[in-house]
């Protein structure tokens, strides 16, 4: 399989798939460890013990007395919590950390993510496996899956993503073999899908079975797998298969069961475009769409058990500012070219659905959607509520327009507490109390804690922790630079953000 540069698909990343055939080769062994990581990839390193010295006898000569003296004590050495949830980041010297949930415990990883992925780091929801591509620069093996356990931060495994079995003589992997697609663990937190070249030449999609320890291919081809997601029930992966990576060459969209038992066409997408999905239905049908250098288009149900059901909308709409419904299939958008009755001097907000596909527009005028608010089954836009205060525009999937006061991203997970960003971060109550300010601050980045009881402040290549009761914060590192910063821990999938 060919492969090109991977396109990040909108909300929900695309999965990408490799070419057609099946072949299920499980049991393929993990490359050993190499330098600074255990000789064997499932062996725990054994800790040094320490004897401690013979008591020193006690001298009871007098001794002239000598003015009292203070010795530094050494720094605590805080270590990571054995439960998480833990925050992993790279700071500016491509150096990887994770740090308890309270800031402590600083600790770095024996691994740094590779550059320029869209997402570095994958835990997995069951176990408290961390899993991330990086580079071993040292033996230049190119670019390496590593598995690490936390809190022990042991390296189990090290997959080399390109390498040619010994048993193909004269194997060369192809130039368009590009392996740095985000990792993706299912649902249920026990494997974890990756794409990789170490069968053959070309990419294909592997599975490793955090249980047994193991890796099982799945697609095998000629061509290249691209992008990929599950299904919400774990039973399926579907993926893209590119020809060619240069110009999203996607010759087909396919289904790869998770047991390895079979793998089932579900489309050729026109025009070799690639494909980005924007969300899941149920555990059969998802909503996907092409994305070109002209935006996206083209919007279309699709089932893995019987391929294309129908297209909602042919033209091309917003690419930052749509949202679904998944319980009822509706789609909120903004149409730009083929847009029914769409003034270009305004931003026309229309919806569709799996049971009409006839777009229909929504009475507000020159706003965007910033997307579905579960808790008050509306879409939101970014247009305010005329004299109602903080509110803003929001309509039903039939089109109800109403004001609709949200739980925005500035509040805490469980709702408790939020966040004013100006000069100065104001912490308030739900209930409209001040309880804390941050003066003289330039955070724009603030990320929660899943408990809610303080957050991470981001400013000035400067990551500081601050505790809601204490209003104090306290520095966490001081040379963070541009970094991917997310939360590990059991059951917990998206980071909690706040953006200026």
């Amino acid at each position: 399989m060919e492969r090109t540069t991977a396109t990040a698909f909108a909300m929900i990343v695309l999965v990408a798939c490799g070419p057609a055939e099946h072949t299920g080769v499980p049991g393929i062994a993990a490359n050993v460890p190499s330098v600074e990581r255990p000789s064997q990839p499932t062996a725990t390193q054994s800790q040094a013990s320490i004897t401690p010295s013979p008591s020193t006898l006690v001298d009871n000569t007098p001794t002239p007395a000598s003015p009292p003296t203070i010795t530094p004590q050494p720094r605590v050495q805080n270590l990571l919590s054995p439960e998480g949830p833990w925050l992993v980041y790279t700071n500016a010297d491509d150096l990887s950390f994770a740090v308890n949930l309270d800031g402590s415990g600083r600790t770095r990883l024996p691994l740094t993510a590779a550059d320029n992925m869209a997402a570095p780091y994958a835990g997995s929801s069951s176990r408290p496996l961390l899993a991330l591509i990086s580079n071993d620069y040292s033996n230049e093996l190119g670019p390496l899956l590593d598995i690490l356990s936390f809190p022990e931060l042991e390296a189990l495994e090290e997959i080399e993503l390109r390498s040619c079995p010994e048993v193909i003589p004269g194997c060369v992997i192809d130039e368009e073999a590009q392996v740095w697609l985000p990792l993706q663990w299912s649902p249920d937190g026990r494997y974890l899908a990756f794409v990789a070249a170490i069968e053959g030449p070309s990419t294909d999609l592997y599975l490793y079975d955090a249980a047994q320890a193991s890796i099982s291919r799945l697609t095998s081809g000629p061509n290249q797998v691209s992008q990929f997601a599950w299904s919400p029930d774990g039973k399926w992966i579907v993926h893209e298969e590119v020809s060619h990576f240069h110009g999203s060459k996607v010759e087909t969209m396919w289904a790869a069961a998770a047991d390895g038992r079979e793998i089932r066409w579900l489309y050729a997408p026109e025009g070799q475009i690639d494909q980005g999905i924007a969300g899941w239905l149920d555990d059969d049908r998802f909503i996907v769409y092409d994305q070109g250098m002209d935006g996206l288009r083209n919007l279309r149900l699709v089932s893995i058990e019987d391929g294309i059901l129908a297209t909602l909308f042919p033209g091309y709409f917003v690419e930052w500012s749509y949202a679904l419904d998944p319980a009822t299939g509706t789609f909120a958008f903004i149409p730009y070219i083929g847009a029914p009755n769409t003034d270009p001097d305004e931003n026309g907000v229309y919806y569709v659905s799996v049971s009409s596909t006839i777009p229909k527009r929504v009475d507000i005028d020159d706003a965007f959607i910033q997307g579905w608010d579960e808790t008050t089954q509306n879409f939101l836009s970014d247009a305010e509520c005329p004299n109602q205060g903080d509110g803003v525009l929001g309509f039903t999937v039939n089109g109800v327009v109403s004001c609709v006061h949200p739980r925005v991203e500035q509040y805490s997970p469980d709702g408790k507490w939020y966040l004013v960003l100006d000069e100065e971060i104001l912490i308030y109550e739900n209930s409209g109390r001040l309880v804390g300010q941050i003066a003289n601050s330039s955070g724009r980045l603030i990320i929660w804690r899943p408990d809610s009881q303080g957050f991470f402040m981001v400013s000035k290549g400067r990551v500081d922790h601050v505790d809601i009761g204490k209003g104090l914060p306290v520095l966490v590192d001081s040379d963070l630079g541009f970094s991917d910063m997310q939360w590990f821990d059991l059951g917990l999938v998206d980071p909690v953000w706040v953006r200026k």
